[in-house]
């Protein structure tokens, strides 16, 4: 996965798949701090909106942290992870 974090960050062609599939391998093996951080990096760093399949990762891996509330919150506006 730090591979392709690295590669992701070196490229000019990102999209949002790119984005999609590194927050959601980090998601399902167990690092779903990492996927929080990478989203937020998402958001803030670049121009490009989360699509179906972010809104899918990302409530996955508040639940699995236990931050059920942050998940929720989902529904009416992002929430960035520290």
């Amino acid at each position: 996965m730090d591979i392709a974090h690295s590669h992701l960050e070196e490229t000019s062609k990102q999209s949002i798949v790119s984005w999609n599939a590194i927050i959601a391998s980090y998601n399902q093996n167990g690092l779903d701090l990492e996927a929080l951080i990478f989203f937020s990096k998402m958001l803030k760093e670049t121009q490009i909106a989360p699509d179906d399949f972010t809104i899918t990762s990302v409530p996955s891996a508040y639940a699995n942290l236990e931050k059920l509330k942050m998940g929720r919150q989902i529904d009416t506006g992002w929430i960035y992870p520290n």
